[in-house]
């Protein structure tokens, strides 16, 4: 579909609006669909298929079980025993707020959601003598 189809549809569309004619505005609709479905030979629509398989539900679980923990080995337990895929750790971060890149990879994010989660509270711990 080039530029100056998709102008002319949306043109004819602008038109029929503006006229308030119901005809008009079905047969621009009509076209416009027509204009629009047009692909080449061979090409596909392309699919967006979901990021994550692990919902909300279990990813609020697991913040909060990771929050809970005492130490950062069983932090990384955790998150290796469950073996994750990068999109689903990438799910698990966001929801506690932890900051990642696009070039982290498994390993690195989970280091950040135990660090985040776990160490932060560790360390305030210590700094204030605290037990857990």
């Amino acid at each position: 579909m080039t530029n100056l189809e998709i102008a002319k549809a949306l043109r004819a569309l602008a038109d029929a609006v503006e006229a308030r004619d119901d005809r008009r505005f079905e047969a621009a609709v009509a076209k416009f669909s027509v204009v629009g479905s047009s692909r080449a030979k061979g090409e596909t629509a392309k699919v967006r298929r979901p990021i994550s398989k692990i919902d909300r539900k279990r990813v609020s679980e697991m913040v909060a079980e990771l929050s809970s923990l005492e130490s950062r080995e069983q932090g990384l337990q955790v998150l290796e025993k469950r073996g994750l895929s990068k999109s689903e750790l990438i799910a698990v971060a966001a929801e506690g707020n932890v900051h990642t890149t696009k070039i982290d990879d498994i390993s690195r994010i989970q280091e950040k959601i135990v660090e985040t989660l776990i160490g932060s509270r560790l360390n305030s711990f210590a700094i204030r003598g605290a037990r857990l």
